[in-house]
This record gives C-alpha cells, sequence and structure tokens, in this order.
C-alpha cells in the first residue's frame, strides 16, 4: 500500500486491522495522530521507551502506535515492511521523525520541505531507488 497523508493513515490502519495481508506500506507525510500521544511519547525519549500501562480499546491512536511500535521491532511476524518518506519541515514531522527512529534508516527518507506534493514526489522516487516495492 502507499498512501500520503491522510491516505497513509488509512494505510497504517488496513495493515494494523488485517493483519498478514499487506506485505509492506509506504507512508508519504502520514498522519498518525492528533498530538496527544505524540507528546507522550516523546516525554519518555522515543518509542522504544514508551510502554504505556492500560490503553482503551476505543483509543486507536495509542492502540496504532502500539502497533507501529511492533513492527518496527520486528515482533509481529503479520506486520508489513513499512518506508517511510517526509519533508522535515512537514507540519506533521514531529511524528514522523518519531517512527523513524524505529525504522530501518534505509526505509527512510527525510528532506527538506513541508506537506505537499512536490516533496512527497521526491521521497516517493528516492524510496523506489531504495527497493520500497520489492
Amino acid at each position: 500500500f502507499v498512501g500520503n497523508s491522510m491516505g497513509g493513515l488509512g494505510s497504517m490502519l488496513y495493515a494494523w486491522k488485517h493483519p498478514g495481508v499487506v506485505r509492506g506500506i509506504v507512508l508519504l507525510g502520514p498522519f498518525i495522530g492528533r498530538g496527544r500521544v505524540t507528546r507522550e511519547i516523546q516525554k519518555v525519549g522515543g518509542l522504544e521507551a514508551w510502554n504505556p500501562v492500560v490503553v482503551d480499546t476505543t483509543d486507536w491512536e495509542r492502540q496504532l502506535w502500539l502497533w507501529l511500535k511492533r513492527c518496527a521491532a520486528g515482533s509481529d511476524p503479520s506486520c508489513p515492511k513499512i518506508f517511510l518518506g517526509y519533508g522535515r519541515a512537514d507540519r506533521l514531522a514531529i511524528e514522523h521523525e518519531l517512527l523513524a527512529q524505529v525504522l530501518p534508516p534505509e526505509n527512510v527518507v527525510a528532506i527538506e520541505g513541508g506537506h505537499d506534493w512536490p516533496i512527497w514526489r521526491k521521497v516517493w522516487g528516492e524510496l523506489l531507488r531504495r527497493g520500497a516495492l520489492r
């Protein structure tokens, strides 16, 4: 799956809710949440250190971040391979950087720019060169 912004969220949600169906997702400046969980993750030093004690089953944002954490750690064999591309000045870059810290460096492309198609086209091209569709 490939998705940008809210389409990136849709790609993640589909892969999360359909374990083992999607082999890879390419996220271009994805929306990952509204920020409250992001601040919580930042406060403890990143996604690897973040371990919420209780997660309400209706809290999709926290559940999604936990799924991303499991996928990045390789602890869930049903997870897709995740590739991430974004602009460093994207208004969502804080979330992207938190995810990028736990992904293999070769799966991440960050360039100068914001939340816009010209940036997504550039990172898409670079991710393709790195084998995101193999």
